[in-house]
C-alpha cells in the first residue's frame, strides 16, 4: 500500500538508518525504514487498522487501484494513465471523501471518466457497467456523422452495418457518410468515386 516517494535517514537511537518517505494509499504519508519496508512490516501508514468498515470492500478496491494506476510508475497500468498524464482529484486522496463525492460502488458497475483524457474527479467520473466502458476504451474509434460522434461499435448497432464491414469502408477510402448510408454489400466494393474525391 505504499509508494515511495524519498530516500531518507532516520534516527534510530545512536545510529543512522536508511529509509524512505511513502505516500501511503488512503493518502497520508508516512517514513519507515528499508528494513521494516522489505521484512513487510510497514504495509501502510496504520490506516488499515481504521474501523471504517470497508476496508477491502469492492469500493475500496477501486478506490484504491485506481489510484496506484494512476500514482505509481511500477504500476502494469500506469503508462496508460498516470504515464500519460491522467491525475486524481487531491481530494480524492481521502477514501471518505471518494465515498461521499461517488457513493458505494453499484452491483456489476465499475469507474469510468466521461472525458477520458481527464481526471479522475467527482465532475468527471460516473458509475458504468463493463460493456459501457469497453465502448469508451481509447482503442475503439469515434466517428462524427450528422454532428453527432458516436463509436464504430455503436455506429454498427445503429445503422444495422457490422463493425467489420463499416472499418473496411473507411479503409478502402470510402467518406464516413457513404460508409454508414450505404446497404450492406457482399463482398465490399471498391470506394465510390465521390468517396474517393471527398477523402
Amino acid at each position: 500500500m505504499l509508494t515511495l516517494l524519498e530516500r531518507v535517514h532516520i534516527q534510530t537511537g545512536a545510529r543512522r538508518v536508511v529509509g524512505y518517505h511513502c505516500r501511503c494509499d488512503c493518502g497520508q504519508e508516512t517514513t519507515s525504514t528499508l528494513n521494516n519496508l522489505t521484512r513487510g512490516l510497514s504495509a501502510s501508514c496504520g490506516c488499515t487498522q481504521i474501523k471504517h468498515g470497508m476496508y477491502g470492500t469492492p469500493t475500496y478496491k477501486i478506490w484504491r487501484q485506481m489510484r496506484f494506476r494512476c500514482m505509481n510508475p511500477g504500476a502494469a497500468d500506469y503508462p496508460r494513465y498516470g504515464g500519460r498524464g491522467i491525475t486524481v482529484d487531491p481530494r480524492w486522496d481521502s477514501f471518505a471523501n471518494f465515498v461521499a463525492d461517488m457513493g458505494e460502488r453499484p452491483e456489476g458497475k465499475t469507474i469510468d471518466r466521461k472525458d477520458n483524457d481527464g481526471p479522475y474527479a467527482s465532475w468527471n467520473c460516473h458509475w458504468i457497467t463493463a460493456r459501457q466502458q469497453s465502448a469508451n476504451m481509447r482503442s475503439n474509434r469515434r466517428l462524427t456523422f450528422n454532428g453527432e460522434t458516436l463509436t464504430l461499435t455503436d455506429w454498427s448497432r445503429r445503422t444495422g452495418l457490422g463493425v467489420t464491414t463499416i472499418r473496411e469502408r473507411l479503409r478502402r477510402g470510402w467518406s464516413v457518410e457513404v460508409a454508414l448510408t450505404t446497404p450492406p454489400l457482399d463482398p465490399v466494393p471498391r470506394a465510390p468515386r465521390a468517396a474517393r474525391a471527398s477523402a
